[in-house]
């Protein structure tokens, strides 16, 4: 296109990202009502979470109060009928969202996009030609890349990774053939996509970020964050978790829950089912709370852990702004007020204090270094320290002697 146009100047928009708990949505709200700054006049939340979009379960799913929301207005939180059938997913969130932060714009409104559904703001952000499926495939591959990365090799991972050499031969040569889901999900995207997963690799890392976005990174010290998760959900009964699911598993009684669907997939909406089976004795619905308690702590954690991933994925598209909200003490001195003047500084095109700045850092994945050994009919290895252990090991031996033997014998 004409290079004129292009320049066009960007809006800007402030992001608000961390884990579940780590104090995002206070930032978000306090930094919004920091305004009016230069010639914006207010700001308006974006809520950016896949649970919170859908109306009820206001506990469950953690909504700020109206409360906390000192009069900000919020978009997308507790809009979606849950019941309806239609799923909430990425590619949705960003058509509304770009409504909404074209529309705030033009009234001088500051767009201050908060939450926790990573995936979703990456969408947001970047004119990924993907589309959701893989946005969505990842963010399933991620919460599944908890169990054990490299396992032994068996057939099918190495029939499974001949396929993706196959076809992929670029992204092959950056995996290990033991690396099985990260074969799989490659496999998987030409799958969905039709398209390789390389490819998509480069232009991600060619594409820039369509809004000029201040992105602010809330984040807490693991053991204080699992502490504040597990004191949270406590919390949660304590303000009355149990009758609003009990109230929701009358509701949704008539219609098949699929768990994998909407809000269904709620941290915690599971974990209770069994709470509330119909003629059951005190004493195990007791039991199927406790139980519920501990899962949705344990799940909890886990979701924490996931979205650090996410975190990291970003930061490798655009720098960050870190804030540390370990102390809840020193959040006005540590976090709000410096938080602030980044802010002001960025809404006022001046250069931005680098204090809490976390430059991109850009990943050059790790090329698995091929080996073909002569000696073993042309066995390929993978990578240094597998290529010593092999010229060490009784296979190796074996051969070379059978070609010493052979030699003579000739």
């Amino acid at each position: 296109g004409n290079k004129m146009t292009e320049t066009k100047e960007k809006i800007k928009i402030v992001v608000v990202i961390g884990c579940t708990g780590s104090g995002k949505s206070k930032l978000g709200i306090d930094l919004a009502a920091s305004l009016p700054i230069n010639c914006w006049r207010s700001g308006e939340i974006i809520s950016v979470d896949s649970m919170q979009v859908y109306q009820g379960l206001d506990i469950l799913t953690n909504k700020v109060t109206e409360e906390e929301c000192k009069g900000i207005v919020h978009h997308l939180l507790g809009t979606m009928n849950p019941l309806q059938g239609s799923q909430f997913s990425s590619h949705k969130f960003s058509q509304l969202s770009e409504e909404l932060i074209s529309s705030m714009d033009s009234r001088r409104i500051l767009p201050v996009i908060v939450g926790g559904t990573h995936h979703y703001v990456e969408s947001l952000l970047y004119f990924d030609q993907q589309g959701d499926s893989v946005g969505d495939l990842e963010e399933e591959s991620i919460g599944n890349d908890e169990k054990k990365e490299i396992e032994e090799v068996d057939n099918s991972s190495q029939l499974k990774y001949e396929r993706l050499k196959e076809l992929d031969p670029q992204m092959a040569s950056k995996l290990h053939p033991n690396q099985l889901r990260k074969v799989e999900r490659s496999l998987q995207i030409l799958e969905k996509t039709g398209r390789k997963h390389s490819e998509m690799i480069q232009e991600q890392k060619d594409n820039e970020c369509k809004y000029d976005a201040l992105i602010i990174w809330v984040d807490s010290d693991k053991e204080t964050l699992n502490n504040r998760l597990d004191k949270r959900v406590d919390e949660m009964i304590d303000r009355g978790l149990m009758d609003e699911l009990s109230k929701f598993y009358k509701e949704t009684e008539k219609i098949s829950r699929d768990f994998t669907k909407g809000i269904f997939q709620s941290i915690g909406c599971k974990e209770f089912e069994k709470c509330f089976i119909e003629g059951q004795k005190e004493s195990e619905y007791s039991n199927h709370t406790r139980e519920g308690i501990d899962s949705l702590k344990r799940h909890t954690r886990r979701y924490a852990k996931i979205q650090r991933k996410w975190i990291d994925r970003i930061g490798k598209r655009i720098s960050l702004f870190r804030f540390d909200t370990s102390n809840p003490v020193e959040y006005e001195e540590k976090v709000l007020k410096p938080a602030r003047k980044l802010l002001e500084a960025f809404l006022k095109g001046e250069k931005l204090p680098n204090e809490h700045l976390i430059e991109k850092k850009e990943e050059e994945r790790k090329e698995w270094k091929k080996y073909i050994c002569e000696v073993c009919n042309g066995k390929e290895v993978n990578g240094s320290s597998e290529w010593d252990a092999h010229l060490k090991s009784k296979a190796h031996k074996h051969f070379q002697k059978k070609r010493k033997t052979n030699h003579t014998q000739d």
